[in-house]
């Protein structure tokens, strides 16, 4: 017989990765600016694709988000290229100089300044096996994403943008994972920070590298009682049946806010587990950071949707940070792909939309044990 099966401690949590449970506003990272002809920023991790796991996939296009830019478009030129990481320079972990794709932007396929930009297809196709691991593997899933000037003209500037962390997190450079390289006289990681770049590969769908993210825009929304978003939140499916005992939303509640963290059935109405969130001091503070709520466990079904929401109870507004992709499939290099999305309700009606969502986590304290007949899953599930 198939069956729940509790996990080991307390719960596995996970969150959306920008944002620790330290107080951080989302924003996007400006210390990437190249403004010399020598100097370069990159982006580096190991590729995974939401669906396929093994074999070879093609990368076509490079998707990331400039900051500001002022170059002379007529006589300049701005290279994006594609590299293999370097087995022998480092640390930190950066690229080996080869551009071995490339696609330029230059005065007929300009970059736009504080917005996400997207390549032609490169020279050629990047062929990555995602079974090669190891830096130095043929077609090796370590990959750089380099940005560089092929012609530079004095007083030319751009920024590569990140996604901030933490404040006192982990340096990015230092352990495995993508970290935001800049390089002025030589490579150096730019700590506190996350890559925020998508590859799309010769079929049409998109891979990703490890720990960045893929955000073209970052915003806040208000929730008041008598305001015109009441509840808002995520609205989301698990890939499998199994039990949460806690919830995240990030959120910044002021004086005089008063509201409760729900988690909601299928139906949007049914009550499955909810906690009040006080204006105490901690969230009077006027630092924004996760709200966590705890309860005992609740049953999730497979392939259903819930909601996890911020209900306002006051006229005071609390604001709830999310984040855009620019492309529906972007999505699935966030935690649990396009099967997370925002959800707000205006006193009748709830609404969505598919290329949003707030910063959340979940914690899940049992999964199903995968016996018995019914223990097939369906195609949902965690990034990654």
């Amino acid at each position: 017989m198939s069956a729940l099966t509790n996990l080991p401690g307390f719960i596995a949590m996970q969150r959306d990765m920008i944002l620790s449970t330290d107080s951080n506003v989302p924003a996007f990272t400006t210390a990437q600016l190249i403004d010399a002809s020598a100097e370069k920023a990159a982006f580096l991790g190991e590729v995974w694709h939401p669906t396929v796991k093994t074999g070879t996939i093609n990368i076509r296009k490079v998707h990331f988000r400039c900051g500001a830019i002022a170059v002379t478009w007529l006589t300049s030129v701005v290279r994006c290229s594609l590299q293999n990481v370097s087995l022998t320079a480092g640390p930190p972990y950066q690229p080996d100089g080869t551009q071995d794709q490339t696609f330029d932007f230059n005065n007929g396929a300009q970059l736009t300044a504080n917005a996400w930009n997207t390549t032609g297809n490169l020279s050629a196709d990047r062929a990555v096996d995602l079974s090669a691991d190891s830096i130095g593997d043929a077609n090796s899933r370590w990959l750089a994403v380099v940005l560089e000037y092929a012609t530079f003209t004095v007083l030319d500037s751009l920024i590569l943008n990140g996604v901030n962390a933490a404040p006192g997190g982990i340096a990015m450079g230092t352990h495995l994972g993508a970290a935001p390289l800049l390089q002025t006289a030589a490579w150096a990681a730019q700590a506190n920070g996350y890559g925020n770049v998508v590859l799309e590969c010769d079929d049409g769908t998109f891979a990703f590298l490890n720990n960045c993210t893929a955000f073209s825009a970052l915003g806040t929304a208000s929730v008041a009682s008598n305001g015109a978003i009441r509840r808002a939140g995520v609205i989301f499916q698990v890939p499998m049946q199994l039990k949460v005992s806690k919830m995240s939303l990030f959120g910044l509640i002021p004086n005089a806010c008063d509201g409760t963290l729900t988690l909601y059935d299928s139906d949007g109405t049914s009550v499955l587990a909810s906690v009040d969130v006080d204006n105490d001091p901690v969230r009077a503070s006027g630092t924004p950071g996760y709200m966590d709520a705890e309860f005992p466990p609740v049953t999730l079904t497979a392939a259903t949707d819930y909601r996890f929401v911020f209900v306002a109870t006051t006229t005071t507004a609390a604001t709830i940070y999310y984040g855009d992709v620019n492309a529906v499939g972007h999505m699935d290099g966030l935690l649990l792909g396009q099967n997370a999305r925002w959800t707000q309700h205006d006193g009748t009606n709830w609404a969505e939309t598919t290329t949003r969502r707030p910063h959340f986590g979940i914690g899940i304290s049992a999964v199903h044990d995968g016996a018995g007949g019914g223990s097939s899953l369906p195609a949902v599930g965690f990034a990654g």
